[in-house]
């Protein structure tokens, strides 16, 4: 057997069933098929070619005239195609959106860059098929569309029920996947490992405040954020999380902030939050009442920025495109 014949076995193996689906396309009539990593065609000589189909199951025709020697050889070099979430993981994932309200979904989806699609049909529910709308206009095969769906999923665990999130991270474990600081990523695969450099992954800013239940009431039942950690016995450190934002609280003793602080220093901020889009937050916090140190502006820069006030004087900054 030359090494051509044992490149494409290889290949052909790889996609001896469906735990990788070929393509996840808005529009699953266009053919892209170009790519090796994604093309579904099989050596037909000795199987049969299995029918290539979205996520939703509809039929894609694809292109023809097989793989050339140039596609078989890279497919060799690359390895192994790029991970995806199957079509059963993300069936697990649209389960479990039914019992998750609509805001939080779109939340999810929105902070990840993801737009709605067109609904590929499947179950019925408003929140299954809100679920469907998103990931249908997803190609996974695109590594930063992948990697924002990864962030979309890695948000929604903290949306579903205890009972059900293990089983979602282990789902998503069976295709290749990860879960780690709130997103999941294929394992092994992250920036540090292929290039062998440390890489800041995220960050975590840190307030004080002078009540560790008065700020983490504030911050939970004003601006909407979740506790996810509360150290000590009282407790004086939390970690408050909404998205992919974490905020560190530490209690200290006395006021935050010297009397004449504020006089000498008057929009220091104490942390910022970057997302997509500041207004559709802005219009929510205006709605529950939360008091502005400045409402929503353009800055000069660009940005559409507006700033809150905690309990402790501490201003914290969201900024979003323009």
């Amino acid at each position: 057997m030359s090494n051509a014949e044992r490149d494409e076995d290889a290949y052909d193996e790889y996609h001896k069933d469906d735990r990788h689906p070929a393509v996840y396309l808005p529009n699953p009539s266009v053919p892209i098929h170009r790519n090796p990593l994604i093309k579904p065609t099989q050596n037909a000589a000795r199987r049969p070619a299995k029918p290539l189909a979205d996520f939703a199951g509809r039929p894609i025709a694809p292109c023809a005239g097989g793989r050339s020697g140039y596609d078989r050889r890279l497919a060799s070099k690359m390895g192994s195609v790029p991970k995806v979430f199957s079509r059963r993981t993300l069936g697990v994932f649209e389960d479990a959106s039914a019992s998750i309200p609509l805001r939080q979904l779109d939340r999810a989806f929105d902070s990840a860059g993801i737009r709605l699609g067109q609904d590929p049909g499947g179950p019925d529910g408003a929140r299954r098929a809100q679920f469907r709308c998103y990931v249908v206009s997803v190609d996974q095969h695109d590594r930063q569309q992948r990697d924002r769906l990864g962030n979309a999923l890695g948000a929604l665990i903290d949306e579903v029920a205890a009972s059900k999130q293990d089983f979602l991270v282990k789902a998503a474990e069976s295709d290749g996947f990860s879960f780690a600081d709130g997103v999941f990523r294929p394992a092994g695969t992250g920036p540090s490992s292929r290039h062998g450099t440390p890489v800041i992954l995220a960050s975590e800013p840190q307030v004080f405040v002078s009540d560790l239940e008065v700020a983490s009431a504030f911050y939970v039942g004003k601006l909407g954020f979740k506790v996810v950690l509360s150290y000590g016995e009282p407790p004086f450190y939390a970690q408050v999380a909404r998205d992919g934002a974490r905020l560190n609280l530490r209690r200290v003793s006395g006021p935050v902030f010297d009397s004449g602080f504020r006089a000498r220093e008057a929009d220091a901020l104490s942390a910022t939050f970057t997302l997509d889009d500041a207004k559709p937050l802005f219009l929510e916090y205006q709605k529950a009442g939360v008091a502005f140190h400045q409402t929503l502006k353009t800055a000069p820069w660009g940005a559409r920025t507006f700033i809150v006030q905690d309990p402790d004087g501490n201003l914290i900054a969201f900024a979003g495109r323009s």
